[in-house]
């Protein structure tokens, strides 16, 4: 056990004894003569026998020099298709800094489909104040689709023969940006941001065909179709930050994120855009509750120029299980009288998303203190989730209602289960079956993405 004692003060005085006096030393054992015969007692009194000649010291200046800091999550793959050709996907990021962190240069590159669809960026930030100062420059390459039909006929042997001719619009966007960076921390959890610089942007877009008799593909073709004349932007932006999140294996498991930015743009079009994106982790040991809630859209006088590429909602990051990819001609339903596109597609894009989300996550696999089961070379964490995004333009709003049965903009809703495994550190990977409840003909769907939970 344990015990306290306690001294009184005169008793913790202590004797003071006299080296010699009566034959004592203190701190010798005996023999006595050992003080003066032990080797181990005359080196003790000879400390600076055997030590080198003591150098001159010489004081230099720091220099920032920046070195390898870290190197981000990192993949690459390579896929083939008959209809499509190749296509690449992956990512890498490095960071830089010096030794006192004062000076960060940070680097990507991102690729997701062709070699069209690559994308890179550099940051310089420079923090040795307070205010911070630093310059950025990307090109980010942004890809939408819509698609339509038309009924025609076909000549086969001689005979006419009723079909359709499907068509799916690839519409890629290219954005490249020089800007000059400006941030002010009000504490290690929010700051200011100002941003400015010159943006141009420019246009590509591929038209695959599909000639369909019955349930037979005749033909596929696809056609390069000219780019128009590139725009060009004077940018600026305004942002509060706060990010007080902690990270856990796979995804943020507490605290929360937000960030409120406004961005206007002036030379060959006049907009602005806005930003609103709130993030919420609500942790009980083990498990979260995981709460988004994201508007961004553009707005005022070219707003809905049909020169800027639309928003899309159905990317997994924002509403799992309506990938552009995923959709044929079976999901799409009747046009009304006029128009020759699907709706089911269509309602995915415009200039103004929104989106809200919902999981539960459950850390399954990790360590003994947070996770269900004990498996720390595998932290793998499981999620049901909801997902509700919405899609409309200035000229066209939508109906905020739930049905699944409608050629109407409505909000699209999916339901499902997603699973996200940290390999080894170096990529986190996310597996995921959604119900999208808006696509009458889709049963469940299975997808997957290289990225971590939001």
């Amino acid at each position: 056990g344990y015990a306290i004692r306690a001294l009184e003060g005169v008793e913790a005085l202590g004797v003071v004894i006299a080296p010699g006096a009566g034959g004592s030393y203190a701190g010798i054992l005996p023999p006595i003569e050992a003080r003066t015969t032990s080797a181990i007692t005359r080196m003790l009194n000879d400390p600076e026998t055997g030590l080198p000649a003591v150098a001159p010291t010489q004081t230099v200046p720091y220099r920032s020099r920046l070195a390898l800091d870290f190197i981000g999550v990192s993949s690459a793959g390579v896929g083939y298709s008959g209809s499509y050709g190749v296509g690449v996907v992956g990512g890498a990021a490095l960071g830089f800094s010096d030794m006192l962190g004062n000076q960060i240069v940070n680097t990507a590159i991102q690729a997701q489909g062709t070699l069209k669809d690559i994308g890179a960026q550099v940051l310089y930030l420079n923090r040795t104040r307070r205010f911070n100062w630093g310059a950025q420059a990307y090109h980010v390459p942004l890809v939408g689709a819509y698609a339509g039909f038309v009924n025609t006929t076909f000549d086969i042997n001689g005979q006419e023969v009723p079909g359709t001719i499907y068509t799916q619009v690839l519409e890629r966007v290219f954005y490249q940006n020089a800007s000059l960076i400006a941030q002010y921390p009000l504490s290690s959890t929010r700051r200011f941001e100002l941003t400015g610089g010159l943006q141009r942007v420019t246009f590509d877009y591929e038209v695959d065909s599909f000639y369909v008799v019955g349930n037979s593909v005749l033909r596929e073709s696809r056609t390069d179709l000219p780019g128009g004349d590139a725009l060009t932007f004077g940018t600026g932006a305004a942002a509060y930050v706060g990010d007080y999140s902690f990270f856990g294996y796979t995804s943020p498991v507490a605290g929360g994120r937000y960030r409120l930015e406004v961005a206007p743009f002036f030379g060959s079009l006049n907009y602005g855009t806005l930003l609103l994106d709130y993030r919420r982790y609500l942790f009980a040991r083990p498990f979260t509750l995981a709460i988004r809630g994201f508007h961004f859209g553009r707005y005022g006088g070219d707003s809905e120029s049909p020169l800027l590429g639309a928003l899309f909602v159905g990317y997994p990051s924002l509403v799992r299980g309506y990938n552009a990819e995923s959709f044929t001609a079976a999901d799409c339903s009747a046009a009304p009288a006029g128009q020759t596109s699907c709706p089911e597609y269509a309602r995915l894009s415009g200039s103004r998303v929104a989106v809200a989300n919902i999981e539960l996550r459950v850390p399954l696999f990790g360590s003994p203190r947070f996770a269900l089961l004990n498996i720390p070379f595998l932290p793998t964490e499981v999620a049901p989730f909801l997902d509700v995004g919405v899609a409309w333009t200035g000229d066209e709003s939508p109906a905020l209602r739930f049905d699944r049965n409608t050629t109407d903009r409505v909000p699209v809703f999916s339901a499902g289960v997603s699973t996200r495994l940290n390999l080894l550190g170096a990529a986190i990977v996310e597996i995921y079956w959604a119900k999208p409840y808006q696509r009458s003909a889709k049963g469940g769907y299975f997808g997957f993405q290289l990225a971590p939970g939001w």
